[in-house]
């Protein structure tokens, strides 16, 4: 078997723009120390002009602790592997994309507001990520079909079809989750009161009854949806991310 190099490639720096966003002081040297890697040689194979071998693939994965889902993507099919079989790993590694990079989502709703242009730049400047990503999530975007451009723009598809299953969704969600989270943070700390809100309660409950919580939220998340987008005389200004976080603050007892 051999490594699907530039799938796992594009992982790597994926995840390098990550941890640097996170922390303003990691380097690639840092990433490269966290890999067993020389920064030479991390810097090579990030820019393609080094294959990674099976031997620095499971070293990599290793110190990465790559879950076996996304593991099992990224690990190379056999020579007589078909090429729907790799058509599909491929299609399932666009999905992961989309659905751990939050700023897809809001790209597709972007396109409703007012004023909207198809430019990378006003795409990346109103959403706060690189025009590289803006250019990025669009052309994903269109060969999913989750956009299309019609009569000469940018659209949502009929459909509406922003989310998919596979094996490693869960692992998608949570970075996208993680992402949602700091967001939210930065919004408590920097953003006027009357534009946002943050509020919790704390109760005593019976953990039989959250299978009900998590349905009574799924519709309110619904419902609010319902409400926002219902038509109006004017199109959407802004585009807004709701989360509800409902978890346990106390251990089980033992």
């Amino acid at each position: 078997m051999e490594t699907r190099s530039e799938d796992f490639k594009t992982y790597l720096q994926e995840e390098l723009i990550l941890r640097c966003k996170k922390n303003p002081a990691y380097s690639l040297r840092s990433f490269a120390k966290s890999l067993g890697l020389s920064p030479s040689f991390l810097s090579k194979i990030l820019n393609g002009q080094r294959r990674i071998t099976d031997q620095v693939f499971q070293k990599i994965t290793t110190q990465l602790n790559l879950e076996p889902q996304l593991f099992a993507t990224f690990q190379g099919a056999s020579t007589d592997a078909s090429e729907a079989d790799l058509s599909l790993k491929n299609l399932q590694l666009e999905y992961f994309k989309i659905i751990s990079d939050w700023y897809h989502y809001a790209l597709i709703e972007l396109t409703n507001l007012e004023g909207f242009k198809n430019s990378p730049d006003w795409i990346a400047n109103k959403l706060g990520i690189t025009v590289n990503q803006a250019k990025a999530a669009v052309d994903r975007l269109l060969a999913l079909e989750l956009l299309e451009v019609r009569k000469g723009k940018l659209r949502p598809t009929s459909g509406g079809n922003t989310t998919t299953k596979n094996d490693f969704t869960d692992l998608a969600f949570k970075k996208m989750q993680d992402d949602l989270l700091n967001k939210a943070l930065h919004s408590l700390w920097n953003e006027d009161i009357d534009k946002r809100d943050h509020t919790s309660i704390c109760m005593a409950i019976h953990p039989a009854d959250i299978p009900e919580v998590k349905k009574r939220l799924k519709k309110a998340r619904r419902d609010i949806c319902q409400y926002l987008e219902r038509p109006q005389d004017t199109k959407p200004t802004q585009v807004y991310n709701l989360s509800l976080s409902f978890f346990a603050l106390s251990k089980e007892s033992v």
